[in-house]
């Protein structure tokens, strides 16, 4: 279990499930007829932060099978702004920042610090190097010794990945393939550094100030993300009892044309 006021009790996506769950909370709820129609829950204005967030639990998820020897947070606030930094990892292959990027089904394209997805220019090369670079900075401040921090971006459900030349300082990984990089990375950090540099980044006073976390965030999300599956399998019965209608009323049409004739 996590340990209360730490940076562990963070869950995965807080950020984004408080932002999602803010805007949705003041719209009226569905009625009775929209949920029976399996009309979606979420507007255009939430569903991008219902797929981040859906990302970032994959992600977590995935993380969560590292060995005990690896300290993994999740949706920690860094610098001035309202960013923050999906996931952080210390072990002993060293610190990593996980930048989660959810584009299912898409076409992914990198080359040196372009990176395209389905054809459109993305900036996930700089904000990557941006946050490992906060991180190493903070390390900095508070241990002498300091550390490399390492940047990644990981896509959860690509259609394809296309890496035309590997950027200079960040690795960019299909999520399915996660965890079997990490564990076969050299060891960089002895079992001390690797607890000192958990010990201090678990530590809530050495990141941005954030307000009070809102109560059960991940149960309301929860229960958000039931309503979102319920109205898309709704949505496909619906779509196939009016097809298997359809067929049917052409059918019986067929019958009595060919009767005519």
């Amino acid at each position: 279990m996590p340990d209360v006021g730490t940076m562990r009790s963070r869950p995965a996506a807080q950020s984004l499930m408080e932002k999602l769950l803010a805007l949705h909370d003041v719209r009226p709820a569905q009625s009775r007829l929209a949920r029976l129609f399996g009309l979606p829950p979420l507007n255009a204005t939430e569903t991008p932060w219902y797929v981040g967030a859906r990302g970032e639990i994959a992600v977590a998820r995935a993380l969560g099978r590292l060995p005990a020897a690896w300290t993994v947070l999740h949706s920690l606030p860094v610098g001035k702004t309202e960013s923050d930094i999906d996931h952080l990892l210390v072990g002993p292959a060293g610190v990593f920042t996980i930048n989660t990027k959810h584009h299912s089904g898409k076409k992914i394209w990198v080359g040196g610090r372009g990176f395209l997805v389905s054809g459109r220019s993305m900036p996930y090369i700089d904000r990557a190097e941006s946050e490992a670079a906060s991180v190493g900075k903070l390390i900095a401040r508070h241990l002498p010794s300091g550390t490399l921090v390492r940047a990644m971006i990981v896509l959860v459900d690509p259609g394809s990945i296309r890496i035309r030349e590997r950027p200079e300082l960040v690795t960019v990984i299909d999520a399915r393939h996660l965890v079997r990089w990490i564990l076969k990375q050299p060891e960089m950090l002895g079992a001390s550094e690797v607890a000192d540099l958990a010990h201090l980044l678990d530590n809530p006073a050495v990141w941005r100030e954030t307000p009070e976390q809102a109560a059960d965030v991940p149960g309301r999300f929860a229960a958000l993300d039931a309503a979102v599956r319920s109205a898309a399998q709704r949505q496909t019965l619906w779509f196939g009892g009016g097809v298997v209608l359809l067929v049917g009323a052409g059918m019986a049409v067929a019958s009595r044309l060919l009767g005519l004739a």
